[in-house]
């Protein structure tokens, strides 16, 4: 498939996913990851990877997001005495 394909693909997943996080509270992963399995191919990406190329984006993803959040709760006192 073409480049441009995938290019609105990957970004329609992730705009999804933000509202699916934001408006439901539930992880946007539930529709990252199936649409990068149905993606990376298009860019191509082996088959033999792609499912743990899409966990391992998904699992970046959140990394960044909670050390974020975490950075956040610390920076406002909200983590308990011994780890402030």
């Amino acid at each position: 498939m073409e480049l441009w394909f995938a290019a609105v693909g990957f970004f329609a997943a992730g705009v999804g996913g933000g509202l699916l996080t934001s408006v439901l509270g539930v992880g946007g992963s539930l529709i990252v990851i199936p649409a990068l399995l149905v993606l990376l191919p298009c860019i191509d990406v082996p088959a033999s990877v792609t499912p743990a190329m899409a966990l391992g984006t998904s699992l970046t993803a959140s990394l960044f997001t909670a050390a974020f959040a975490a950075h956040a709760h610390w920076r406002r006192g909200n983590l308990p005495q011994p780890f402030g």
